[in-house]
């Protein structure tokens, strides 16, 4: 199973989250961080779904991915077909009053747009792959978030989903500490809203991490690289910490950001 910790969102000035509870939850998350650089799949998988991997460069693929495409195609091609038919309600021959049968074609659209937007939002956290990133030495801490460089920890991933148009994205989580799990039905994990982090301990991966800074958590892509969305951390300094080290990062959002993603953990 992958060990990402869960650091629940803090607001400055809880006194019950002291500096020797926040390293004590860092030394843990250091001892876990080992296990999900690991590139081996303790599942069996089939020969072919092995070669695909070596090919493509993912550590990771997501079982149920031509399942959820077809029923996407499905609930596509259901909706296309309502809305082509429908305007033939109005020309059958049939002792029907004109707003009984325009609230058929409106009773028909709308259900099959709903069922359209509920398979959406069941397959779209769907991770289909998932990548290793590179780490880098660049900082992504700059005082404006646009002009930043993002920071590439080890254990940072790239996480591939579609959408219900069966629109790829491609979602860049530049330090594994950002992810955590989430109450989102039909998901496993979530960018955090919120962490402590203490840059005074030698399992910090980004020494540049400072209060008033803003740090690329992670980016949407689209298939051809254009930047979709990003979710940005704000760092300020823990009200009441015995450290200057200890920062609480805020999280926000620009643009269209995958966040929530639904992996199987057994299989990493």
């Amino acid at each position: 199973m992958l060990p990402i910790l869960r650091i629940r969102p803090t607001v400055a000035g809880r006194a019950k989250y002291g500096l020797r509870h926040q390293q004590q939850v860092f030394r843990s998350f250091s001892a876990l961080r080992p296990n999900f650089q690991q590139p081996a799949v303790t599942t069996a998988l089939p020969a072919a779904k092995g070669k695909a991997k070596e090919e493509d460069g993912a550590f990771y693929h997501g079982p149920l991915t031509k399942t959820f495409q077809s029923l996407k195609v499905f609930s596509l091609s259901s909706l296309a077909l309502c809305c082509s038919v429908s305007p033939f309600i109005y020309l059958v021959d049939a002792n029907m009053a004109t707003s009984a049968r325009t609230g058929l074609v409106v009773f028909a659209i709308t259900t099959s747009s709903f069922s359209t937007s509920l398979v959406g939002w069941l397959a779209r956290p769907y991770a289909i792959a998932m990548r290793r990133l590179t780490p880098t030495a660049t900082s992504s801490i700059t005082s404006s978030a646009d002009a930043s460089t993002p920071f590439v920890a080890p254990g940072a991933v790239e996480i591939i989903t579609k959408n219900v148009f069966l629109q790829e994205r491609r979602t860049k989580v530049y330090d594994p500490i950002f992810l955590g799990p989430t109450k989102r039905r039909f998901a496993k994990w979530e960018l955090l809203e919120g962490l402590v982090v203490d840059t005074s301990a030698e399992e910090s991966p980004n020494p540049s991490r400072k209060a008033g800074q803003t740090e690329v958590a992670a980016e949407t892509f689209d298939k051809n690289g254009k930047v979709k969305g990003r979710w940005l951390t704000r760092w300020k300094k823990q009200e009441g910490a015995e450290s200057d080290r200890v920062l609480v990062g805020v999280a926000y959002k620009q643009g269209a950001i995958e966040r929530h993603f639904n992996v199987h953990e057994e299989l990493l």
